[in-house]
């Protein structure tokens, strides 16, 4: 990870701080008409089909809320003199796994939440600190009616009617709640460091941040501390795999060795069998040849040609020639 030291913030000048207060950050600018354009998921939050936008896990009803927070987020961390934006593209940055329940308990209810592409993270000097806003879930008593999941408390007289002669049941979800949360997490490999802060103050407080913004650089020590020992982990985790692969290179050139040995051996013992048939087969046929000669027989003109016949026949590469080809352990293994 690209990151050195944490030095001190510097605050933004007053003329600085003043328009950053009043403006609308860049991550900000038209990102609502993105987060609108996609699908919702069951329990209705939004999944925009844009991946890069500031990460902000919301439902419709309370977009508006929740950009506005992001950017009163993103201004106190600028006042602050930190830098809010988008994780670089030539690092590696991990964007930590979002439980939005407000109150998790037991597993994690199937929710397939949107994620940005790009992690949003905040900068103290050069050590990065993802952000998340949050839009808590809580359970909720849902109703099934004519195919939509309706909450049992804000179901119409209509509605409760057509539930007495409808097939229907009731089942707990775990909806938008309108509430807040901003979770803070190393966006490092091989760290696991996160916080989930609940915005419970008046939101519309400048101040609703300056806790957050002002504990950024603790936060930023610890997630430093981490980071180093995870980079001595994985050094020692790169030394042992080093170690490992040069185990496995050593094997290898022994069992290249052996096997030299072995086939070079097998070839060689191929060429005596061949040399000791061959020296068979030869005496033999010559000693036909002798008995043909002694023998005054009328047959003989055809005895020399079936015996030519035999020799064609019976004809096969030599041991000499096998020898020839032959390689030795150190030939294989240059190959």
């Amino acid at each position: 990870p690209e990151r050195r030291r944490l030095p001190q913030p510097k605050r933004a000048s007053r003329a600085a701080a003043t328009k950053l207060k009043y403006s609308t950050h860049p991550m900000i600018t038209g990102a609502k008409a993105l987060f609108l354009k996609g699908r919702k998921t069951d329990n209705g939050y939004l999944k925009p089909s844009k991946r890069l936008l500031v990460d902000i896990v919301i439902s419709e009803n309370s977009l508006d809320e929740g950009l506005m927070l992001m950017n009163q987020l993103a201004s106190s961390v600028e006042q602050r003199g930190y830098k809010f934006c988008f994780a670089p593209t030539h690092g590696h940055y991990y964007r930590a796994n979002v439980d939005e329940r407000a109150n998790p308990k037991g597993d994690k209810t199937y929710c397939q939440l949107w994620g940005p592409g790009r992690c949003t993270v905040i900068f103290v000097g050069s050590l990065a600190i993802g952000v998340t806003l949050i839009e808590l879930s809580r359970p909720v008593e849902m109703m099934y009616l004519k195919g939509d999941y309706i909450p049992v408390d804000s179901m119409t007289p209509s509605q409760t009617k057509q539930a007495r002669y409808a097939h229907t049941w009731t089942t707990t979800k775990y909806m938008p709640s309108g509430e807040f949360a901003v979770q803070l997490y190393s966006p490092y490999p091989g760290t696991e460091w996160s916080k989930k802060i609940p915005i419970k103050t008046n939101r519309k407080d400048s101040n609703l941040f300056s806790s957050i913004v002002k504990s950024l650089f603790r936060f930023g020590k610890e997630i430093e501390q981490l980071v180093d020992i995870a980079e001595k982990k994985a050094e020692e985790e790169r030394k042992k795999w080093a170690e490992q692969q040069e185990r496995w290179r050593l094997e290898e050139i022994e069992r290249k060795r052996e096997k030299s040995i072995s086939d070079s051996t097998n070839e060689l013992n191929s060429i005596i069998a061949k040399w000791a048939e061959e020296k068979r087969v030869k005496d033999f046929l010559d000693e036909l040849e002798r008995e043909i000669n002694r023998n005054d027989n009328a047959d003989k003109p055809l005895l020399f040609e079936r015996l030519e016949q035999a020799r064609r026949l019976l004809s096969s590469e030599s041991a000499l020639s096998l020898l020839s080809k032959w390689q030795t352990p150190a030939e294989r293994l240059a190959q």
